[in-house]
């Protein structure tokens, strides 16, 4: 539901029925597992603070217990949050935690695809070769179309614009989750990004309104909203 085409309100009535649920049954495991929808969920629909108070009882709940895999995915939930929220630094604190945690317990291939998912947080707060750095040792997950976007946004910030414009369209064109319709969004807000520093505004349009129409359709309002002042930014005003 978190992942797939349930919008988001539906998917937040669940998990509070699940919280509900499991508190009512001492089962504090289950209890994590629901609040864990809330940093995901919360801040596309503004709720910041309570997004970030769910955070913290997830991982307060994942160290009491001994669950290290959900602590990890506590951290990541949390780079989520701080993303919509606009605070890159925060984001990138979650993701290095999330790092140390799946190092600490042999999780290579999610240490890899924390590394792929930090580097977009770094290129947004300008340090693309600390992006290409990330992504370098996250080789292993090259074959994700995350990691090709993630690439991309570097290689046309080094001058490669065509390279980069092709391996972005790819990316875009070939989700590494076809129902996950919030990734395939933030995959084409990145294709964006390349079209614009690239010169092809109308494309870069285009895959905005494309992003858009697919948060509205899961109910990410802050994303959507988001993406629109975007595009107003890159293109004029109908008139």
């Amino acid at each position: 539901m978190l992942y797939g085409r349930t919008p988001v309100p539906e998917v937040l009535a669940f998990v509070e029925e699940e919280l509900v649920w499991a508190r009512e049954r001492g089962l504090p495991a289950v209890e994590a597992d629901a609040l864990l929808g809330g940093p995901y969920l919360l801040p596309r629909l503004g709720r910041f603070e309570e997004g970030r108070a769910q955070l913290e009882r997830t991982k307060e709940i994942c160290r009491e217990l001994g669950i290290p895999y959900g602590l990890a995915e506590a951290h990541y939930a949390g780079s989520e949050l701080e993303v919509v929220a606009g605070d890159l630094e925060a984001a990138e604190r979650e993701l290095r935690d999330a790092i140390r945690v799946a190092e600490e317990i042999g999780a290579d291939r999610y240490v890899s695809l924390y590394r792929t998912c930090l580097a977009p947080v770094l290129v947004d707060a300008g340090r693309h070769e600390d992006a290409a750095d990330e992504l370098e040792r996250a080789d292993d997950y090259r074959d994700r179309s995350r990691w090709r976007m993630a690439y991309a946004r570097v290689l046309v910030r080094r001058g490669a614009v065509a390279e980069a414009v092709a391996l972005a369209a790819d990316a875009a064109a070939r989700p590494d989750t076809p129902d996950d319709i919030t990734w395939q969004a933030r995959q084409l807000a990145g294709l964006a990004d390349v079209l614009r520093i690239a010169g092809d505004a109308r494309g870069a349009a285009d895959a905005l309104r494309r992003a858009i129409t697919l948060h509205e359709e899961k109910g990410n309002v802050v994303p959507a909203g988001q993406l629109r002042a975007a595009l107003a930014g890159l293109s004029p005003a109908p008139a």
